[in-house]
């Protein structure tokens, strides 16, 4: 039998950031959140990714703050738990628990785009393509993938601007770099520029 009481109204689920502090009298309890940066770390230990980027990068001054393979593997987490843009990534950092970023607060807080930028310089030096065929190769023997098949994706990277440098490929900072062209763009965007990926 139908009810003729009215339904209670919804109330939305509480929301909860990432990181807080409750301060009291000589006391302070700091939060922050865990998410899947365990699992993901251990990924990444499994496959070697922290010990190839700190051998396969540049060497770096040692007054640097954040190292660049750390702050690489920083932006990748940012990348897979929660697409911060660079600007976003050291607010997105500062919310976690900094011993699963492998940064200190210090660190965290002279971590900013630029320097984001400039760690993304010293992986374009290393030859991003051995770079990621090393850790592929020991994804492949660490979880015994196996490549009887062969499954060929490609995706866009859509750019917004003119690029009238970069028309044709060609060698930067000696590496090799693609063109950035007109084609059928896979965002349906025909009014921009695009690099396709073949992966």
């Amino acid at each position: 039998m139908p009810s003729s009481r009215p339904a209670a109204p919804r109330i939305p689920p509480a929301t909860f950031q990432s990181r807080s502090v409750a301060v009291a009298p000589s006391q302070q309890l700091d939060s922050h959140a865990v998410a899947a940066l365990p699992i993901l770390n251990q990924l990444l230990e499994r496959i070697q990714l922290p010990q190839i980027l700190r051998e396969m990068l540049p060497r770096e001054d040692g007054r640097v703050r954040v190292p660049a393979a750390t702050g690489l593997l920083m932006l990748l987490k940012n990348d897979l738990l929660a697409r911060e843009p660079l600007y976003g990534v050291t607010e997105w950092g500062l919310r976690q628990a900094p011993d699963l970023l492998g940064l200190s607060r210090v660190q965290l807080e002279a971590f900013n785009d630029d320097r984001i930028g400039r760690c993304l310089d010293r992986l374009f030096a290393a030859d991003c393509g051995a770079v990621a065929l090393r850790v592929a190769s020991n994804a492949v023997r660490e979880f015994g993938v196996s490549l009887d098949e062969l499954h060929n994706d490609s995706t866009t990277i859509t750019f917004h601007g003119a690029y009238s440098d970069a028309k044709e490929p060609g060698v930067r900072k000696g590496g090799a770099v693609p063109a950035i062209t007109w084609d059928h763009n896979k965002d349906h965007r025909p009014d921009l520029k695009q690099v396709l990926y073949l992966r």
